[in-house]
């Protein structure tokens, strides 16, 4: 069944929405990606686990930075897991605390 945004899927046991990758979600989550977004992500990750490789790679960014808290927050209102949500704006705010 067609959507304005997106289509539905229809089967016996379930209904699917499949749409289209917002494309902040897509800079911070494409495999692969070097996009700064995805870096500052990464960079949070490896802050986690106590890697001195987050600051090598926040430093990697650093003229970019605003824009990649911006993707990320960007990339969290689209997203409908809470989880994830948290995540991303847990990221957006490591940067101050990273370098």
């Amino acid at each position: 069944m067609p959507e304005i945004d997106g289509i539905r899927i229809f089967s016996g046991e379930t209904c699917e929405f499949l749409y289209r990758v917002p494309g902040s979600s897509e800079k911070v989550f494409r495999p692969g990606s070097t996009s700064p977004a995805a870096i500052l992500y990464d960079a949070a990750d490896q802050f986690d686990k106590r890697s001195p490789k987050a600051d090598e790679s926040i430093r990697s960014i650093k003229p970019d930075l605003a824009s990649a808290v911006d993707v990320c927050v960007e990339a969290a209102g689209q997203e409908w897991e809470p989880t994830w949500q948290r995540k991303l704006l847990n990221v957006s705010q490591s940067p101050g605390t990273l370098n």
